[in-house]
């Protein structure tokens, strides 16, 4: 299903790959069907004794309850998981010069995904990040879905985002366009990522980003399961 849908496709079997070329998290998320077949039972038991470790594990509760009570709990029900884990620390920083995959896909529509090396998620630079992300494609009126829709209409939706890892991060901007104006989407993507480092970005663009960014805050901090998110990043 997912090597069917090419805005799937493009992350999982190239931007992934490509990005994290030589390190256990260019896989895809999903796996591939020939390692999936060979997995066995002792293979997920062993699994779940490596990583179910109380040390690894975040309890989350949103609600009208007693603190006590909640620790209480969550002691009886990890007695039998008190090991600490000794697994080692993989890099997933990729030493590859390689800029460009292709995943063949016979179809009207191209799926691009483009973007640059972020920041780790204990960096607290991630947050002017994204900003910057949200003034290139976070809005109608952002720079990337702006030039890309007026030139042409060279495309109808988008998404873009950062992932920030224990040691790494990105920022990526993903749409579709057709097939002949691949070059032109290209070319105008690198341009706007280009004119982040060589002139200001203006207060009015940095106001409006900030007020999208508190606006999503606000809503996203209503319900009990948002709470949990929430103070599970933390």
């Amino acid at each position: 299903r997912n090597r069917s849908n090419p805005e799937k496709a493009v992350l999982d079997y190239a931007w992934q790959p490509l990005f994290f070329d030589g390190t256990f998290i260019a896989r895809p998320y999903s796996g591939v069907e020939a390692d999936i077949d060979k997995i066995t039972k002792d293979d997920v038991l062993k699994f779940i004794e490596d990583n179910f470790l109380t040390d690894s594990t975040v309890f989350l509760i949103a609600g009208d309850f007693k603190n006590e009570e909640v620790i209480e709990l969550f002691e009886i029900h990890t007695k039998n998981y008190s090991r600490s884990s000794d697994k080692q620390e993989f890099s997933s920083i990729s030493k590859s010069k390689e800029r460009v995959e292709v995943y063949p896909y016979n179809t009207e529509q191209v799926s691009i995904a483009m973007g640059i090396r972020g920041i780790p998620f204990k960096n607290e630079d991630r947050h002017k990040l994204e900003l910057i992300k949200d003034i290139l494609a976070g809005y109608y009126g952002a720079r990337l879905p702006q030039r890309l829709r007026e030139e042409g209409g060279l495309i109808y939706n988008w998404n873009a985002w950062q992932d920030n890892f224990s040691d790494t991060g990105y920022l990526v901007f993903r749409s579709s366009t057709a097939v002949k104006n691949v070059s032109i989407f290209v070319k105008i993507v690198l341009e706007e990522f280009k004119k982040l480092t060589m002139t200001s970005i203006n207060e009015e663009e940095l106001e409006i980003s900030k007020g999208h960014i508190a606006g999503e805050l606000f809503c996203n901090v209503q319900t009990g399961l948002d709470f949990t998110n929430w103070y599970g990043i933390q």
